[in-house]
């Protein structure tokens, strides 16, 4: 978990990215759109679409630039060496600093290798290489920004996996982006263990739907503070019962603590609009599992995603 000094520290260098291309953007002026700026290992590009542009933000020379850790010739329920201790650190702190800015489709598999660290043995290397291995093969990678034309909706999708982490911890995923019509820009994301032990699938899926409308929350009212104006807000899951409990003034739920998650949750659907999505266009499953995370690669790569209206049929 961030300390608050840490997620101040996050928040600090989020404001100096958007100031710089800001500034970028605003002082260059349109016969230069075509030009970039490199920060933190980020390359911030602006990209002639039409009579508008585009903002394509990737990390392709600093992907280059990590490397794999030489495995030992020892079994794979080795512990690991002090040195080899360090090296994995070293690997997991670089990939995770791209999944932070630009590759949403690592998170898990960074969140699953920092749980083992502590105990890490040689088969924890292989899978910190594999990783690495998988974030060059889906490279170059990058995150497209677009002009949205008419109002914009906000975009929340949620998704869990249940007990599958060590000490049976359950898994939960977040993505929250902007949509008018088939126009998708991603603004953040998060892949992190959930805050209590779950007892069940859908109490899993509660609680990062639950995590999940407080971030659509938090940004919802940053973008009102600077007078951004939404035309509604949106929470995407793959589970239907949890749709139909948030639909329902009854629950048959039995667990207290569960109720008082729902309650939350239904009180808020006056002002975000509850949507089932079938799990194979649940844009936050790779945040969750050891999956490709294909899909949300190429929304990230395209800046589209399916209308309403495709979505409903």
């Amino acid at each position: 978990m961030l300390t608050l000094r840490e997620a101040y520290r996050i928040q600090l260098i989020e404001l100096k990215v958007v100031l710089k291309i800001y500034q970028h953007i605003h002082y260059r002026g349109e016969e230069n759109i075509s030009n970039h700026l490199k920060f933190v290992g980020m390359d911030i590009r602006t990209e002639s679409c039409g009579d508008s542009f585009e903002l394509h933000v990737s990390q392709i020379n600093y992907i280059d630039g990590i490397h794999q850790i030489n495995l030992p010739k020892r079994p794979d329920d080795s512990v690991l060496l002090k040195e080899e201790v360090r090296q994995l650190r070293s690997l997991i702190g670089a990939l995770q600093w791209s999944a932070t800015v630009t590759r949403p489709d690592l998170s898990y598999g960074v969140s699953n290798i920092m749980s083992q660290v502590e105990n890490a043995t040689v088969k924890t290397l292989k899978e910190a290489n594999k990783l690495l291995r998988r974030c060059k093969a889906f490279s170059p990678s990058k995150i497209v920004y677009q002009k949205l034309e008419d109002l914009p909706v906000l975009e929340c999708y949620t998704d869990s996996s249940f007990g599958t982490g060590q000490n049976g911890s359950s898994q939960g995923g977040v993505i929250l982006a902007m949509s008018s019509g088939n126009k998708f820009n991603i603004v953040t994301w998060q892949s992190k263990k959930i805050r209590r032990v779950a007892r069940s699938t859908f109490a899993a899926e509660t609680l990062a739907a639950a995590d999940g409308i407080d971030m659509l929350m938090f940004l919802s009212g940053i973008l009102n503070e600077i007078h951004f104006h939404v035309k509604q807000k949106r929470l995407n899951t793959d589970s239907q019962s949890l749709v139909d409990h948030l639909k329902s003034a009854d629950s048959n739920v039995t667990e207290k603590r569960l109720r008082v998650d729902l309650g939350a949750l239904r009180e808020l659907t006056d002002e975000v609009e509850v949507r089932f999505v079938h799990t194979k266009l649940q844009l936050a499953d790779c945040l969750t599992k050891n999956i490709s995370g294909y899909i949300l690669w190429e929304v990230m790569n395209c800046g589209v995603w399916y209308s309403d209206t495709q979505l409903k049929n």
